[in-house]
């Protein structure tokens, strides 16, 4: 019995999403709790940017589908420090 239940996990895992050649990546910008933007990763684009709600803190997106944190107002700099993240 539980081979059976392990074999009907293991297909639904396998086969529950269709199969593609990339996945993309999607980052989330969040403010106070709220969700301002979704950006997906797309490998060749490089770009700074920040957002009105705090124009302090700036982002890159890098063109190996990666972004980071280039400057922020917090006073341990903690997601300056954390780099790319992807």
């Amino acid at each position: 019995m539980i081979g059976l239940l392990l074999l009907v996990a293991t297909a639904i895992v396998l086969f529950a999403r269709p199969f593609t050649e990339q996945d993309v990546l999607v980052a989330e910008i969040y403010y106070k709790d709220r969700l301002i933007d979704r950006i997906e990763l797309k490998e060749g684009l490089v770009r700074d940017f920040s957002y009105p709600e705090n124009p302090a803190v700036i982002f890159r997106q890098y063109a190996d589908g990666t972004i980071a944190f280039l400057e922020s107002d917090c006073p341990d700099h903690v997601c300056v420090k954390t780099g790319r993240i992807g």
